[in-house]
């Protein structure tokens, strides 16, 4: 009986962080010396496409390397490109005063579609870092009540099975 309950424990778990892994994730490594723009990478690194209707978080990040120059302003929009349903998120920052910046949008995807991100910033002096994006599943709010709920009882089993 306990290794039942570990097991579904174990199986929670992995459930839930399955819920929200990342369905896309792309990595790339810039330069700019004054300007730098996503279209630089090519279409392949800035589109993406989903498949199943649902809410997702789209975030990225801007990770300085050592000695890289402040950021001045930053552009970023997300578009559905392709798709039912219109959709454009844009975040505009300007004087960002530091050397990384991380945003994200939350979406509702309404059926398969393609998506496009751009990025843009420009800096006072040399920038190099790493861009870093992804697009993963916002858990519904039934799943996480489910999630607690089983974890709630195996607290209480345990609890119950210690003479508690």
């Amino acid at each position: 009986m306990k290794a039942t309950t570990i097991a579904f424990a174990a199986a929670a778990l992995l459930g839930a962080a399955s819920a929200n892994a990342a369905v896309y994730q792309h990595s790339a490594n810039i330069q700019s010396n004054g300007a730098w723009a996503s279209t630089l990478l090519g279409s392949s690194a800035n589109q993406f496409s989903l498949s199943a209707p649902g809410q997702y978080e789209f975030s990225f990040e801007l990770t300085p390397n050592q000695g890289s120059a402040s950021l001045a302003s930053l552009q970023a929009v997300l578009r559905k490109v392709a798709g039912p349903g219109p959709f454009i998120e844009q975040l505009t920052s300007s004087n960002v005063g530091d050397n990384s910046f991380a945003g994200s949008f939350t979406f509702n995807n309404e059926g398969p579609g393609l998506f496009d991100f751009y990025l843009a910033f420009t800096n006072y002096a040399p920038w190099s870092g790493t861009l870093n994006y992804s697009v993963s599943p916002v858990p519904e709010p039934a799943t996480l009540a489910l999630f607690g709920l089983g974890a709630a009882g195996v607290a209480w089993r345990r609890r119950k099975q210690r003479g508690g």
